[in-house]
Parts: C-alpha cells; sequence; structure tokens
C-alpha cells in the first residue's frame, strides 16, 4: 500500500529500503526487510522521491513485492494554471529536463523548501510545482505532466 509523503516520519519503522524496477515503469520491486512485520511502514526512493510502502497482510521478512508507485498524490502537488495555487510562486521559470512524452525531472532551486510553489513552462503552458515534504534543495524530482 502506497501512502502519500506528508506521513510523519515517525512512523516510518525502515528508511531507503532498496527497490529496483519492476515489470514496467510504474512498479517498483522490493525485498521487504527480514524483521519487518505486516503493517510496518517502510521508505524506498523511486525517481528522485521518497515513498512510503506498508508491509501488507500476509507477507513476511525476506518476501519480494512488487508495488505500483501511483503518482495519485502529485493531485496535491501539481497545479494547472487554470487553478489558483495556495502560495505565492516563490521560484519561476524553473529549468527541467523532459523525461520521456509525459514526465518532466526538476531539480529543486537552492534555499527552496516544503510547500514552496515553482513554476516551471511546458509546453507553452504555466505549471505551478509545490515542493513535497522530504525534498531537499538539489535533489531532482520527476512529475508526470497532466493536460
Amino acid at each position: 500500500m502506497l501512502f502519500p509523503p506528508d506521513l510523519d516520519a515517525e512512523t516510518i519503522k525502515f528508511e531507503n529500503v532498496p527497490c529496483t524496477h519492476g515489470a514496467d515503469d510504474e512498479h517498483v520491486d522490493i525485498e521487504i526487510p527480514k524483521s519487518a512485520e505486516p503493517g510496518d511502514i517502510l521508505s524506498v526512493r523511486h525517481k528522485g522521491q521518497m515513498k512510503k510502502v506498508k508491509v501488507p497482510d500476509g507477507v513476511e521478512g525476506g518476501t519480494l513485492i512488487s508495488v505500483k508507485m501511483s503518482q495519485d498524490f502529485l493531485e496535491s502537488v501539481f497545479f494547472p494554471d487554470t487553478k489558483s495555487a495556495p502560495d505565492i510562486i516563490k521560484f519561476k521559470d524553473v529549468q527541467y529536463k523532459q523525461d520521456g512524452e509525459d514526465h518532466i525531472d526538476i531539480e529543486i532551486p537552492e534555499h527552496a523548501e516544503f510547500g514552496d510553489i515553482m513554476s516551471v513552462k511546458h509546453n507553452d503552458e504555466m505549471k505551478r510545482v509545490k515542493i513535497p515534504k522530504g525534498v531537499e534543495a538539489g535533489e531532482t524530482i520527476s512529475i508526470k505532466i497532466t493536460q
């Protein structure tokens, strides 16, 4: 089970658990730590972002599981220009690299913090991106572009 990035860090029992690419770009394979139990929360890094995963019921430590890394939580992070962002845009026209047809990689600007809003211009449209919790300046995040 995948959790949004604002889950309290205190609930994470296993941090930065290694994972490998799964069957497709949306899935990762995670070997559950040997001492983990169902219900434990672990964090994994996927496309430059930390994600929290709950060990499913019936899964024992040492088991390899495949988890779909949903982008659903980005609904609260990504704002089309037609919606008003909750805060002032702090970083304008942030540069990015195209990653496939529908993703962009954005390096978080220096002095940026959780909750800051930055704008990127993509295909002649201005998009607003809210910096997610757990991401620091200098790190790169991958964002799925929606129409």
